[in-house]
């Protein structure tokens, strides 16, 4: 598929996959999806598996659309980033941290949507105070991989503002 094609096959597969889901404050579930890609471009991310992928991410968790729909429909590459940041069903969230972290940390592309994910629900105000509870473990568990581009890097500054990062 063509670039272009691919990312507005994404965002539609998932504003349809999404409908009638809501993020934050009642707004439609693709506000959340569009943000998230937003965050990628901001940061100069071109690569359209992973544009693609921004706008899936939440699509196994969140819908009934399986694993090998996803990679029947967008390839191994964006199915993979999606299976990769996807939480495993049942559990706390520190469980589902556990299993999912070292999974997203193997990969440079799930690393970068996991944190263009993070920055978008923090500049939405949304679950503020948890996600400033989990930083120092997210942060440990995915910023010492050897996945660092350097738009990763400006991401991770980035985050560390937002988060007011004091640690080592």
């Amino acid at each position: 598929m063509a670039p272009d094609y691919l990312v507005a096959m994404a965002r539609l597969t998932a504003q349809v996959a999404h409908t009638g889901q809501h993020y934050g404050q009642g707004l439609p579930y693709i506000v959340h999806l569009y943000s998230v890609a937003t965050v990628l471009r901001r940061f100069g991310v071109a690569d359209s598996d992973l544009l693609a992928a921004a706008y899936l991410h939440d699509i196994l968790e969140d819908t009934p659309m399986s694993n090998e729909e996803l990679r029947r429909d967008f390839g191994d590459s964006i199915a993979d980033i999606v299976d990769r940041v996807t939480n495993p069903k049942g559990g706390t969230r520190k469980e589902k941290h556990v299993f999912s972290y070292p999974r997203i940390s193997e990969s440079t592309s799930a690393t970068t949507l996991k944190v263009a994910d993070r920055i978008a629900n923090v500049e939405s105000g949304d679950l503020h105070d948890m996600y400033l509870r989990e930083y120092p473990e997210f942060r440990k568990q995915l910023r010492g991989t050897k996945w660092v581009t350097p738009e990763l890097g400006k991401m991770w500054a980035h985050l560390d503002m937002l988060m007011d990062y004091k640690g080592a």
